[in-house]
């Protein structure tokens, strides 16, 4: 048999024998309990293979499971039944993902140099000279999972816009109350045109879902086109794209825009 073929048998083998994978959740699994020792004082991450061996030593937060298939057994990361494969079969195995194993040390020296990349593209005097261009996101805070209330949302797409009711409860699962409306081609040429209708069928939303009309709520806004953000409430619309015109809004910061109107449909 040609080594082609020998791999090609291989290959047809790990795909039939796929249900046989039991995928174990990261947060159920003991194997994981031990992957990473942290030091809280110093910020340090200690990697350790499944066998014990320590890997690497990184200053970071990072508290993920990598994994050295040097030292591990390549059944404990593909999560297969070790039993289930043969001594012949795991020595093919190893021989055909080998191209794939990248060693920890790499993978933490490209997570440290994304790292650096990032902090430089975020930085006014490297940005130019950063690999990877970033954007601030204006968020100072993050959930406390203490939230609670309603909280309405507005999802502008290409070619669909969706209304959401958030219903935040402490300690609880949020529920999310969502419809989906088509933006007529009539709304996508005036900014005026396109933000009445948004609003309006924002209205009715809140009418279908008994919300207090005279009452004020927090409101999320994804507006999915080209926007220089410069605040966490303020985006100007830089370009129209998929097919849409706007061109009366060119410039023009989209949070207010959507402001005005609201406010001429006396909703808060």
């Amino acid at each position: 048999m040609s080594k082609k073929n020998d791999d090609n048998r291989y290959s047809n083998w790990i795909q039939n024998c796929w249900h046989h994978f039991c995928l174990r959740p990261k947060e159920n699994s003991s194997e994981y309990s031990h992957s990473t020792t942290i030091d809280n004082n110093h910020k340090n991450t200690r990697f350790v293979s499944q066998a014990g061996k320590e890997i690497v030593t990184r200053e970071s937060n990072f508290d993920g499971l990598l994994h050295d298939p040097v030292e591990e057994n390549i059944t404990s990361i593909l999560h297969v039944n070790e039993n289930f494969i043969s001594s012949k079969d795991y020595t093919e195995l190893m021989r055909i993902t080998s191209p794939f194993h990248i060693t920890v040390e790499t993978l933490a020296h490209l997570m440290t140099t994304m790292e650096k990349h990032c902090q430089m593209g975020l930085e006014p005097n490297t940005k130019s000279s950063s690999d990877l261009k970033m954007l601030p996101t204006y968020v100072t805070n993050l959930p406390t999972r203490k939230e609670q209330g309603d909280i309405l949302a507005l999802d502008l797409g290409g070619t669909n816009f969706r209304t959401l009711l958030v219903k935040l409860h402490p300690n609880n699962e949020p529920q999310v109350i969502s419809e989906a409306h088509i933006v007529p081609d009539s709304k996508k040429l005036l900014a005026n045109d396109l933000f009445e209708f948004i609003v309006d069928v924002l209205k009715q939303f809140m009418i279908r879902n008994q919300l207090d009309l005279e009452q004020e709520y927090v409101l999320g806004f994804t507006f999915s086109f080209a926007c220089e953000q410069i605040a966490l409430n303020k985006g100007k619309f830089l370009t129209p794209s998929k097919g849409w015109v706007l061109s009366d809004l060119i410039g023009q910061d989209v949070v207010q825009v959507l402001q005005r109107i609201i406010y001429q449909k006396q909703l808060k």
